[in-house]
């Protein structure tokens, strides 16, 4: 699916996610929610740190130049050896700070996600867990609200938008 729905005029939006201005039906909701699942952000299996770190040695390029830092090692040149060695533990040290930073990051989002939604379903206001919201929900969205999942604005009035929310260090 397309997903440049900001160029799509409303009518199309619409059209393409099979929804209309009055939302959609408890049966529609239904049948999307078990298709598409709950609106949430996935979360791994908590890994530990030592794990993590571990785990960017895996890669093929460090693995590569591990032995060529064991082969340099056997033929008694230990100033290349280090130097190898070096390297990898350097990029195993910088791939653990940017996953680790990272997991770090998805948590921030996940914390600072709108826990209930208004939308329009069966032509009414209705408040929900934000979870439960599918793809076609008519968001309604106040001022000073936390837009509770990626949406096409349909209207607005005097929207403005707090960037800095949408930057993660």
């Amino acid at each position: 699916m397309n997903n440049q729905w900001h160029a799509f005029k409303i009518d199309d939006t619409l059209r393409k996610l099979n929804t209309s201005q009055m939302g959609l039906t408890a049966s529609e909701v239904a049948d999307r929610q078990t298709k598409y699942g709950f609106n949430e952000i996935e979360e791994k299996a908590g890994i530990s740190p030592f794990v993590l770190f571990l785990s960017q040695f895996k890669s093929l390029l460090i693995v590569i130049l591990f032995a060529a830092a064991m082969v340099s090692l056997v033929l008694g040149k230990l100033p290349e050896a280090i130097s190898i060695m070096t390297i990898v533990i350097f990029a195993g040290v910088l791939g653990f700070i940017q996953e680790f930073r990272a997991g770090k990051a998805l948590a921030s989002l996940k914390k600072m996600a709108a826990p209930l939604a208004i939308v329009l379903r069966d032509g009414k206001e209705q408040e929900i867990p934000s979870r439960e919201l599918v793809p076609g929900d008519i968001i309604k969205i106040a001022m000073g609200a936390k837009v509770p999942a990626d949406a096409r604005i349909l209207k607005s009035a005097n929207l403005k938008v707090e960037e800095a929310a949408l930057t993660v260090n």
